[in-house]
């Protein structure tokens, strides 16, 4: 790696770091968050075998909510979905989630990230409760060398596009995940995403590419009352 892309790096790190530190004020509690993509190549399995990986996969999700290790879960729309789990190492929980059926069997491509909240807060999934559809966005980073001139005012612009839309209700939950690999944000399916997304100064910037999807979650498992 050359000095200038190196210097380069070590810029966006420090500046993302002391924005993060500076944005939660009071200390935030870290979770370990998982999401689960549908693997493509799963798609050659029979109906039998789906339904059979599916039954087992729900019995292993329905276990870890028991053990207390699983705090909320939720699909996407079109599968896959969402794990938030208590504080733990990211090693312990890749080790988890290595065991479930669904991901022994390839149906299901696994990432994992330490994740800390600036919006909204974590309770639990109540099975009980009734699965409300979100809209699910997915931050990432796309910093080059036209936008890391920007980066710092960026960032505080981001933070104030947010806070005007919290005091609303819109966002349920909001937060970042560590070493720079992004940031998640749940809204109510009602949202004008135009207004909360597209134009969000980071956004509108190309430093941050968003990815939506519809999710379903028990209305609660992050605080939230509709």
């Amino acid at each position: 790696m050359s000095k200038k892309c190196f210097s380069l790096l070590a810029f966006v790190v420090i500046i993302s770091i002391g924005f993060f530190s500076n944005t939660q004020g009071q200390a935030k509690k870290s979770y370990v968050l998982a999401i689960l993509s549908v693997n493509a190549e799963s798609f050659s399995l029979s109906e039998h075998e789906k339904n059979s990986i599916q039954k087992k996969h729900a019995a292993n999700i329905r276990a870890l909510m028991e053990q207390g290790k699983l705090l909320v879960v939720g699909p996407f729309e079109g599968g896959g979905g969402i794990y938030v789990f208590k504080p733990d190492s990211k090693e312990s929980i890749v080790e988890i989630l290595n065991e479930d059926p669904a991901v022994k069997a390839n149906r299901f491509n696994v990432e994992v990230f330490n994740w800390t909240p600036r919006i909204g807060n974590v309770c639990s999934t109540d099975t009980a409760a009734e699965a409300l559809k979100y809209n699910f966005v997915r931050y990432e980073f796309n910093i080059y060398k036209a936008t890391v001139r920007k980066l710092p005012e960026l960032l505080d612009q981001h933070k104030e596009h947010l806070k005007s839309f919290e005091s609303s209700g819109v966002i349920v939950i909001e937060g970042y995940f560590d070493n720079n690999e992004g940031e998640i944000l749940l809204c109510k399916k009602d949202t004008d995403l135009d207004a909360l997304i597209g134009r969000d100064p980071t956004v509108m910037n190309g430093f941050m590419i968003p990815e939506i999807r519809s999710l379903f979650v028990s209305e609660g498992s992050f605080c939230e009352r509709y």
